[in-house]
C-alpha cells in the first residue's frame, strides 16, 4: 500500500504528443503497449527463474529488503526520462526506457510478489486453509486497491494536467497540461513512501527460509465444523450380513 501507484499520469507523461509534452518522449503505441509488454513478459518469466535458482533459499525478510530497494531503484528510471537526464548522458527516450522500466520494474515486481504468495500460503491453518488464503489475498488486494485510489488523489492535488483545454466559446481561458510536479510526486509515491516499509518487515515478516513452516503447533487451530453434530454410526458386520 506504500507504493502509491500513479502509473496512469505516467501512461500520459510518455504517450503525450506535442501539444500536451513539448519536451516529453512522444512514444508511439505500439512501441509503449505491444513492444514493452513483451518484454516486460519475457522479464517476468526471467524473474522467475531468479527467484527459483538463486532466491528460493532467502529468508523473507531479506527478499522484502532487497525487493523494496529495488523497486525505489527502478523509480529512479522514471525521474531521469522526465528530467530529461538520459538526453544529457546521449540516450536516446527509446532505448533507456526499454532497457531500463520495461524491464526492471516487472521482474522485480515478479521477484518480490512469489515470496508474499508463500508466505500467504505458510500463514493458512489446517482446516481453515481457503477462508484464511481468501482473507490474506484479499487484504493483499485491498492494498492494491487503495494505493491506487491514493494515487488518484495525489496527482489531483499535485496540479497535474493531462489534456489541453481548448477556449470556451463565452471566452474562458483554455488550459495547457501540467507536468511541473510529476518528479516529485515520482519520488514520493515510488521512491520515499516504500521505505517506510521496511522497519514494518522486520516487526510483521517473519526471519525464516521459505522452505520451512512459518506457523507452529500451537498457532495452528484444529477446526471442527461441527463438534456436537452426531456422528455417523458404521453398521457392523453382523448388521451387514443379516
Amino acid at each position: 500500500m506504500l507504493y502509491v501507484n500513479i502509473q496512469g499520469a505516467l501512461d500520459y507523461w510518455y504517450t503525450a504528443d506535442e501539444a500536451c509534452a513539448p519536451h516529453g518522449p512522444h512514444f508511439n503505441y505500439v512501441l509503449y503497449v505491444t513492444v514493452a509488454h513483451v518484454m516486460a513478459s519475457v522479464a517476468s518469466l526471467v524473474g522467475i527463474f531468479v527467484f527459483q535458482g538463486a532466491m528460493s533459499g532467502w529468508t523473507y525478510r531479506s527478499l522484502f529488503v532487497i525487493t523494496t530497494v529495488l523497486q525505489v531503484v527502478a523509480g529512479t528510471v522514471d525521474v531521469i526520462i522526465i528530467e530529461r537526464g538520459n538526453l544529457a548522458l546521449g540516450i536516446p527516450d527509446e532505448y533507456f526506457y526499454l532497457g531500463g522500466n520495461a524491464v526492471v520494474r516487472p521482474l522485480v515486481f515478479m521477484v518480490s510478489g512469489l515470496p508474499a504468495i508463500v508466505l500467504t500460503s505458510r500463514l493458512v491453518s489446517e482446516g481453515l486453509s481457503s477462508t484464511t488464503y481468501a482473507l490474506l489475498a484479499g487484504y493483499q488486494h485491498l492494498g492494491h486497491i487503495i494505493s491506487q485510489q491514493v494515487g488518484v488523489v495525489l496527482i489531483q492535488a499535485a496540479g497535474l494536467s493531462t489534456v489541453v483545454l481548448a477556449e470556451s466559446e463565452g471566452g474562458g481561458e483554455g488550459g495547457e497540461c501540467d507536468w511541473e510536479n510529476l518528479s516529485f510526486l515520482v519520488v514520493l509515491c515510488h521512491m520515499v513512501l516504500p521505505l517506510f516499509s521496511l522497519p514494518l518487515v522486520y516487526l510483521l515478516i517473519p526471519d525464516k527460509t521459505m522452505h520451512v513452516e512459518v506457523l507452529t503447533e500451537a498457532d495452528t487451530v484444529d477446526f471442527d465444523p461441527a463438534p456436537d453434530a452426531p456422528r455417523p454410526v458404521q453398521a457392523s458386520s453382523s448388521d451387514k450380513s443379516a
